[in-house]
């Protein structure tokens, strides 16, 4: 044990040496969508927990940064705002990644940093430089991989993602010269059924190829996220691709501060930028062992958290198309004064409306010989699955069920307990809007719910005398 803890402090010994105020650097390689000033920690034994991440919990704990010597004050100075990514993991809804195959496509990854101990990534390589690693020499793909699944072990900073499966994480490298090298990846991705592919990257020059691999991403249920530019221009103006591209599977992502304001120098669009997420002054890890943990600022690090959110999402809805888990995600997004006109959704990410359980509605009545069971609030074009339980924990199926209709059952003297699961979506205009789940909904069992099954919606109590 001992041994472990030696090797990290070793591991840090640079950065401990550095100046109180931060060392602010240019690097030529972060200049490909992510913005190009790099903060470098002024105290990192600050940033060794999930709580001291400013986009999961914003408690004013970077007050030093934002405002101390060195560092970028002024506009971010306010109130704060965060993703309420940590909220969502105190309420039980944050799923582990067991199934869901997800890719980032980027410069590759610092795969031996302490902070990415364990992990096995499944990397391919298409830089005709490095054919056979993925070893990060720029720095930003470690700065993406590290936002979204560096290990959660209270040493330097915590993923947004736990993966019970590393090898289901695929690092896709390219060398940030040939459109071709992304193009080749996005095929890669869908081929080995990944679900979800990171892009924190865009282009002013429009491409045919581009288009037509994430449109056959599309084809295939995969979802894009990109970034917009790092140029505060009207996308819908001057566009942008991917966020340009009229495809249904891409989420593009503008960058906010931690007042919420929009990053000055991110692009937006009102029809083709979908939401803000955090994306000025992101902890990530560095690939330069000089300098282990590193502040950078841009949109492709607003990327990395509606990623991680969409890859939640999959997870936890695997049979639903990608429409739905894209619109659960906008719906759930909350509505920000600098986001409005000039996003699609007028919003910025949020963990926990997304992931909370669907607002369905049991009826149960009993009168003595049979229970009527009647569905409702839930979705006109959805198929529900309804369940019994004598105990909470060991689960029978009884029928398929439809919104708005009643069943009878004949009283077996055993069912006590009753939920529905959610088994098939198609696109209604009228779905409900996730922000008025009524609380009643919100048992403490779904609290807990992932010990015995974390597909439950609801379960209620029938009424027996």
């Amino acid at each position: 044990t001992y041994m472990k803890y030696l090797k990290y402090l070793l591991f840090l010994l640079p950065l401990l040496t550095l100046p109180l105020s931060a060392q602010i650097l240019e690097d030529p390689y972060l200049n490909y969508n992510s913005g190009n000033i790099l903060y470098y920690f002024q105290n990192p034994a600050l940033y060794y927990r999930i709580d001291y991440q400013w986009p999961l919990d914003n408690t004013s704990q970077n007050s030093l940064l934002f405002n101390g010597n060195g560092s970028p004050a002024g506009s971010d100075v306010g109130g704060n705002i965060d993703s309420g990514y940590l909220e969502a993991l105190n309420l039980g809804l944050i799923p582990n990644i067991i199934n869901t195959k997800l890719a980032i496509i980027d410069g590759g990854v610092f795969y031996n940093h302490p902070d990415l101990e364990g992990i096995t990534f499944n990397g391919k390589s298409f830089d005709p430089a490095s054919p056979n690693s993925i070893v990060d020499i720029s720095g930003h793909g470690t700065s993406i991989a590290s936002i979204i699944v560096a290990n959660q072990n209270n040493i330097g900073i915590a993923g947004l993602l736990n993966v019970i499966n590393t090898t289901n994480i695929y690092i896709i490298k390219h060398s940030f010269r040939d459109i071709n090298e992304i193009i080749a990846g996005i095929y890669y991705c869908v081929t080995n059924g990944v679900k979800v592919i990171n892009l924190s990257w865009g282009t002013g020059a429009d491409n045919i190829n581009l288009f037509n691999a994430i449109n056959y991403a599309r084809d295939n249920g995969v979802i894009i996220v990109c970034a917009a530019p790092n140029v505060n221009q009207d996308v819908d103006v001057t566009p942008d691709y991917p966020s340009s591209y009229e495809l249904d599977n891409v989420i593009s992502v503008t960058s906010i501060t931690r007042t919420g304001v929009k990053y000055s120098p991110a692009g937006w669009g009102l029809n083709t930028v979908h939401l803000g997420a955090p994306g000025r002054i992101i902890p990530t890890l560095n690939y330069n062992t000089n300098y282990p943990y590193v502040y950078n600022s841009g949109t492709s690090l607003a990327c990395p958290s509606v990623f991680a959110l969409i890859t939640m999402l999959a997870e936890k809805y695997p049979y639903q198309p990608y429409h739905y888990l894209i619109e659960r995600l906008l719906d759930g997004t909350i509505p920000q004064n600098d986001l409005l006109n000039i996003t699609i959704s007028g919003g910025r990410l949020n963990f926990i409306e997304p992931l909370l359980p669907d607002p369905v509605d049991l009826s149960i009545t009993y009168n003595g010989s049979e229970i009527e069971i009647s569905i409702f609030n839930g979705y006109d074009t959805g198929t529900y699955l309804l369940q019994t339980s004598a105990n909470l924990f060991q689960w029978s199926n009884l029928m398929l069920v439809n919104n708005n209709t009643s069943y009878i059952l004949p009283n077996s003297g055993e069912q006590s307990f009753f939920r529905v699961k959610l088994l098939d979506f198609e696109m209604n205009p009228q779905k409900l809007n996730y922000g008025q789940i009524p609380q009643s909904i919100r048992t403490q069992h779904d609290n807990n719910q992932n010990k015995v099954d974390d597909f439950i919606d609801k379960e209620i109590k029938a009424n027996r005398p």
